[in-house]
């Protein structure tokens, strides 16, 4: 019995496969190519035990893009490229070779090494060089070049060119039915392949020249990057364009061309394109030949070749959202039958495990292979003979062509998370049947049979909190025929999530448009334009405005125009327009996830740019508006008209409800000018967002103070919306950390967070405070403190006596008192106490704690104490030393009680000023000059050092005086020192060192 499905919505549908090695066509019956160098110091083999790849250590080299390497039977290492990047010039390694190839680390398919079909000492190397390298004589390159080597004797016996001028791109595949292996080339700027021939009589250098698919033609030599790629049996062949421009006006249309080929006669046919638009570099096939991937920019798109309705297999692509990376990243299929896939400057390999499996189940993985403590991926991954033609052609949807349609399933995609749906099976027969659903992503679990009622099943599924996010989710349904109970089919289709709950505006920052010095090329952003959007760097890419209807990304408002002034509203980009006149644009746009029928506000800056106005006719306005599509809605927000520069930042936002799961946001501009061949005025916009605004709110009880030993005091929180976790930080004190109202019984003050996250994962937050008190009768505290000296001399220590009176009721309660005192560390210096204490350090204020435990002291009587300091200031100078109350400090505390009452004495004392000892230097007109403060006397020893440390010369200088205050004491004369800078050090009489740096000019 023959059935198919028919798909309503975005659904994908496949197979699912079991691979075993003997399915690979890919697995080469030699391994020549078991071993990959590439990157930074990163390399890895496949010459393991389980066939998986595994880092080994090559030594010191730097690969950026393709590379190339060739191993010999066994799979031991033989020959790889040698980079040397002062010359740009590659060698050989591993041999006494010496021939310099014309070649580059900078090349897409840097080459390819083949063994020969009828001598194997014999070993062809093609190679390809930049296609940039003269960029200045018409693009023009040193084309494919070949070498043959004796690998008997080590020694390359033909070096010659084939042709030059060549894009970077250079595949191979071997027809193993009529022993013949076909090399694949491009020219440059023009349609032309070059296809070369190894047979029994080895390289036939007259290719075949077919004109056929896309120009390989550009305003930039970058044209010529890109990778090519055969399918595993050798007869589909993918190409990358990454700059085609077909107008040669700056206008680029990277694609990806898919063409037939014939092994048999190496003849290609049937050229088409994905139609992507974007930045491409790799492709690569599936073991099995019936899925594409092609890496663009940060995603790759997976093609299932099974669907023969070429814009339907288009439409149907499935997206593997990758991390970020700055550059080009290659894929390859190894010869274990898995894809291999590069991150820019990652230590790791990523890879796709399953690449047979439709959607999801291809299983993407990150940091898959590990590269070494110190190996980094570039760009590029070596390019392998990996393709056998064993006899038969690819026609992956053939088998589908004839079958007949029996059920249609239906479902919304893509879903919100935590939204419920229902997936529907329709029998277009109108006959009964039954299904067994397993949803095999995220989790293998078992969702139950079901039996059709009126030729229809609908069964529901939720996306659970606890399973973690996933991008989406496979289901497998077998469906069972009531009428003979035997017929079962499998049926495996993925159904897309989307986040739709936080801030989904990307970019709000307008990152920069990068110009990229090797390609020539200019990367995009994530979000859309009507306008003509121009790079915000200076490169060769298109920068200032030149015409009317351009956008930049940038972080000030003149773009060639010095009529525009404005500073961003959020550093450090905003977008900056000049309008087309009389027409309106979506200045910017972008599709985000949004959750249908919940309330969203959209909100966006603009301002008007041009300050200083242009000659143009008056009346003229400038105007903005919000937009918003998706099903069913299309409709206009705020708007507003009329915009002037003194404005500045205008917010314009508005609330919508979103009608879909996913809605187009826009912001229009509108500049209406009275003449249609110049604009109104420049504009900027900056500060993007769209904030959901759910109806739920999270009630939490006021901060609150309980007595020690008191239980039971329930936290009374409440929450209008569907709950699907709780978390309490910290859980100490609570009965139950999963309940919105725990009862709290904390041994001391706690603030309690709670963070509530819906079945939306929309996060709600709140604390609250509860302070833990003793609740004993507060005592009176008495302190005094005294001083017996009444003048205290230079340098003298004193101490200062002191008494306190604690009077509490409840002795038994008082653990320790801590009496704090706040001096001028300038004016006193800390010696000793006679109780514990600490000192809480300020800038010029310190504090310092006396710690009484309880067996220091009586309750109720007095107790003596007392603390030392030495006077640091004189010289006539008053300081006051003080014994007060202060807002940040009590100057009695007594734990597990709060007290506010303290009676003290504030005595004083007058204590000399002390002249600390420093010089200064200063350079005029070649004499070092010297001034010293000081109270010390006898010899000063001054020292000159070079910056090596170094002793130059050495002056002394005694006095008897008392008291220098910056009393200039020498000149040093430095006619003979060289320019430059050096140090002087001065040594006291008491042994210190001073040291100051100085510059002679």
């Amino acid at each position: 019995m023959k059935k198919i499905v028919t798909f309503l919505y975005y659904i994908v549908f496949s197979a699912l496969l079991i691979i075993s090695s003997a399915e690979i066509l890919s697995q080469p019956q030699l391994k020549h190519y078991d071993n990959w160098i590439f990157g930074e110091k990163a390399a890895i083999t496949f010459n393991t035990p389980d066939g998986n790849p595994e880092f080994f250590f090559i030594g010191d080299y730097r690969y950026t893009e393709g590379t190339i390497s060739y191993s010999d039977d066994n799979g031991e290492l033989l020959y790889y490229l040698d980079i040397m990047f002062s010359s740009r010039i590659r060698k050989l390694s591993g041999s006494n070779f010496n021939n310099e190839l014309k070649t580059s680390s900078d090349v897409s398919n840097t080459g390819l090494f083949i063994q020969d079909i009828s001598n194997s000492n014999l070993i062809h190397l093609f190679t390809v060089d930049v296609s940039n390298r003269f960029s200045n004589q018409d693009t023009i390159n040193y084309g494919v070049n070949y070498l043959l080597i004796d690998k008997s004797q080590d020694m390359i016996i033909e070096d010659k060119n084939l042709f030059i001028n060549s894009v970077e791109k250079i595949a191979a595949v071997y027809n193993k039915v009529d022993n013949i292996i076909w090399v694949v080339t491009h020219e440059m700027d023009n349609d032309v392949f070059n296809i070369f021939k190894i047979d029994e009589n080895g390289l036939d250098e007259n290719p075949i020249k077919q004109k056929i698919g896309l120009e390989h033609k550009s305003t930039v030599t970058a044209v010529g990057t890109g990778r090519m790629n055969f399918s595993p049996n050798g007869t589909t062949l993918a190409v990358t364009i990454p700059f085609y421009d077909p107008d040669l006006d700056g206008v680029y249309e990277p694609d990806v061309q898919i063409f037939d080929f014939d092994p048999k006669t190496g003849v290609l046919s049937n050229p088409r394109e994905l139609n992507i638009n974007k930045n491409t570099y790799a492709t690569c096939f599936s073991p099995n030949g019936k899925v594409l991937y092609v890496k663009v920019d940060n995603a790759i798109y997976q093609y299932d070749l099974t669907i023969c309705d070429w814009d339907e297999m288009i439409d149907k692509k499935y997206i593997i959202n990758t991390k970020q990376s700055n550059n080009y990243n290659a894929i390859e299929r190894g010869p274990n039958g898995v894809i291999y896939c590069g991150r820019d400057k990652n230590t790791y390999l990523d890879a796709i495990l399953n690449p047979d499996i439709v959607g999801a189940g291809c299983n993407y993985k990150e940091d898959v292979v590990s590269l070494g403590w110190d190996g980094v991926f570039m760009w590029g991954l070596p390019t392998v003979l990996n393709s056998y033609f064993i006899g038969e052609y690819d026609e992956p949807c053939a088998q589908e062509e004839e079958e007949e349609s029996d059920y249609i399933i239906s479902y919304p995609s893509p879903v919100c998370l935590g939204d419920e749906f229902d997936i529907k099976i329709s029998s277009d027969m109108d006959k009964e049947f039954s299904i067994e659903v397993i949803r095999t992503i995220p989790d293998n679990k078992y969702i139950g049979e079901f039996n059709s009622s009126n030729s229809d099943i609908i069964f529901k599924d939720t996306y659970d909190f606890d399973e973690g996010v996933e991008e989406e989710r496979v289901f497998e349904i077998k469906i069972k025929e009531n009428e003979n109970d035997i017929s079962t089919e499998s049926l495996t289709f993925s159904i897309t999530y989307e986040f739709c709950c936080e801030n989904t505006v990307k970019n709000n920052i307008f990152k920069k448009i990068s110009y990229d010095n090797i390609f020539g090329k200019c990367n995009t952003v994530e979000y859309k334009t009507d306008m003509n959007f121009r790079t915000s760097t200076t490169s060769n890419c298109p920068d200032e405005f030149d015409a009317f209807g351009q956008l930049a990304s940038s972080f000030q408002a003149d773009r060639n125009n010095s009529n525009f002034f404005k500073e961003p509203k959020v550093k450090p980009n905003m977008l900056v327009g000049d309008p087309l006149p009389n027409v309106p644009q979506r200045a910017w746009y972008q599709e985000n996830p949004t959750r249908k029928g919940t309330r969203y506000k959209f909100t966006a800056h603009v301002c008007n740019v041009e300050k200083t106005p242009r000659y143009i006719a008056e009346p003229r306005q400038l105007n903005f508006w919000l937009g918003i599509k998706n099903r069913n809605q299309d409709l206009e927000l705020k708007r507003l008209d009329d915009v002037k520069y003194e404005d500045d930042w205008l917010e314009l936002s508005d609330e919508f409800i979103a009608n879909d799961n996913t809605t187009e946001l826009a912001i229009w501009v509108l500049g209406e000018s009275p003449d249609s061949k110049v604009p109104s005025y420049g504009f900027a916009i900056d500060d993007i967002s769209l904030i959901p605004l759910p109806d739920y709110e999270l009630e939490s009880p006021q901060d609150t103070i309980v007595c020690e030993g008191e239980i039971d005091l329930k936290l009374e929180n409440s929450f209008t919306g569907d709950i699907a976790k709780i978390e309490w930080s910290p859980t100490t004190g609570l009965d139950d950390p999963n309940s919105l109202t725990p009862i709290a019984n904390p041994t001391e003050s706690t603030t309690y967070s709670l963070k509530i996250t819906d079945k939306y994962y929309c996060e709600f937050e709140s604390e609250i405070i509860v302070e833990v008190d003793p609740c004993l009768d507060r005592c009176t505290p008495d302190l005094s403190v005294f001083l017996t000296d009444k003048e205290i001399e230079l340098g003298e220590s004193f101490c200062i006596n002191g008494v306190f009176l604690p009077e509490c009721e409840f002795e038994t309660y008082l653990k320790n008192i801590k009496i704090y005192f706040e001096y001028d560390s300038r004016l006193l210096r800390f010696e000793s106490a006679s109780t514990n204490y600490d000192i809480i350090e300020g800038n010029d204020t310190n504090i310092l704690v006396l710690t009484f435990e309880e067996i220091d002291f009586i309750i109720n009587e007095a107790n003596e104490f007392s603390f030392c300091f030495t006077g640091l200031l004189g010289n006539s100078k008053v300081t006051v030393l003080e014994v007060e109350e202060n807002d940040d400090y009590n100057l009695i505390d007594y734990t597990n009680s709060n007290i506010s009452f303290i009676s003290c004495d504030q005595p004083f004392r007058q204590i000399k000023l002390i002249i600390k000892t420093d010089f200064k230097v200063s350079i005029i007109n070649e004499e070092l000059k010297i001034n010293l403060s000081t109270e010390e006397s006898g010899q000063f020893e001054f020292i000159i050092i070079d910056l090596n440390g170094k002793i130059l010369q050495t002056t002394n200088f005694t006095t008897n005086k008392d008291e220098y205050l910056k009393e200039e004491i020498l000149i040093i004369n430095l006619e003979d020192l060289p320019s430059g800078s050096y140090f002087i050090r001065m040594i006291t009489p008491n042994g210190k060192f001073y040291t100051k740096q100085f510059i002679k000019v």
